[in-house]
């Protein structure tokens, strides 16, 4: 029989994600000490959605008090996006804008999600989201531009 963590992944991956990985669920307190200090000295310039709750970014327990791991999912929208070619007189557009990533990785996401709840497990699917840990919400705050990922065992541009 396989077991629950490998009938996740399968999962995930069979919806689209391209890689999974399973971190703890402890604060990440060297992010909220780097946040606090950028807050102080007035280095957050307009990402307020980042730096307006601190402590609930850096601590899932805030929001999910039951929560003991973190399944981190990632999906690459690169190889997607292509590269247009370069005409004279016009502007090229950055990959991440020329679609929305996310729903992909919902779909990826809640794949895993329902193969845990269906195996009697609480599980609450997070992407682009200001709540706990959100990968986006505490880039570039530390060195690994996305510390749940690099928890969980990805690499920081993966």
């Amino acid at each position: 029989m396989v077991d629950l963590r490998a009938r996740a992944f399968q999962a995930g991956l069979a919806a689209g994600l391209d890689r999974i990985g399973v971190a703890t669920a402890e604060p990440f307190d060297d992010v909220r000490r780097a946040m606090d200090q950028r807050l102080a000295e007035g280095r957050t310039g307009r990402l307020r959605f980042t730096f307006k709750d601190p402590a609930t970014a850096t601590d899932v327990h805030r929001s999910f008090p039951w929560a003991r791991r973190l399944v981190v999912g990632i999906r690459s929208y690169l190889p997607e996006a292509g590269t247009p070619p370069r005409r004279p007189g016009h502007g090229r557009i950055a990959r991440f804008a020329v679609d929305d990533p996310y729903p992909p990785l919902r779909r990826g996401l809640e794949a895993v999600a329902e193969v845990l709840r269906a195996a009697g497990a609480r599980a609450e699917v997070l992407a682009d989201d200001d709540r706990p840990v959100d990968g986006r919400s505490l880039n570039n705050i530390r060195r690994s531009r996305r510390p749940t990922r690099w928890r969980a065992g990805g690499t920081p541009h993966n």
